[in-house]
């Protein structure tokens, strides 16, 4: 039985989308500070799947698919734990965008990986998806809409989040 909040043996609190199940197993994940990377919960006993954790995760046909602030890094890991980055999102200079001011979510849909990407509170939102092809952006809500989360519901993506009337839409 569990007796306190540290027996996942992450190391931190997982992050806040760090969670994800494949049916058979739950991962918890987060980059904070002490942090193991992955661990993976079999019903039984937690242990570490891998070193290299993120700020956001999902399972989608047969693969633990993830999202790193600290890289700006859209990553996915074999069955062994071993990290592969599939896209970085970059500005236009060639600079990844990181940090904490960009919160990306992951959800599985239909076959794909839906990406929404909040990039600051004064910026701008996004709706990207991952295809095992490459990722593209399918939607850009106006500059005052904040996104907060999203879920998949009846095959159709729903984004929360709220209008901030302090931005002055142009």
């Amino acid at each position: 039985s569990i007796t306190d909040d540290s027996t996942h043996g992450l190391g931190a609190t997982p992050a806040m989308w760090g969670i994800a199940s494949d049916s058979s197993n739950v991962f918890l994940t987060t980059t904070g500070s002490g942090t193991v990377g992955v661990v993976k919960w079999d019903g039984a006993s937690f242990s570490t799947f891998s070193a290299s954790g993120a700020d956001s995760l999902t399972f989608l046909d047969n693969t633990l698919f993830g999202y790193r602030e600290s890289d700006g890094d859209l990553v996915q890991w074999n069955t062994s734990g071993t990290l592969q980055t599939l896209f970085t999102w970059k500005d236009g200079a060639g600079s990844a965008l990181t940090g904490s001011d960009y919160a990306t979510r992951l959800r599985p849909y239909g076959g794909k990986v839906a990406i929404l990407r909040t990039l600051g509170v004064r910026s701008r939102t996004e709706l990207w998806e991952y295809s095992g092809d490459g990722v593209d952006q399918i939607a850009e809500f106006p500059a005052n809409f904040v996104g907060k989360d999203m879920e998949i519901v009846s095959g159709i993506i729903l984004v929360s989040g709220y209008i901030d009337r302090n931005i002055v839409v142009q």
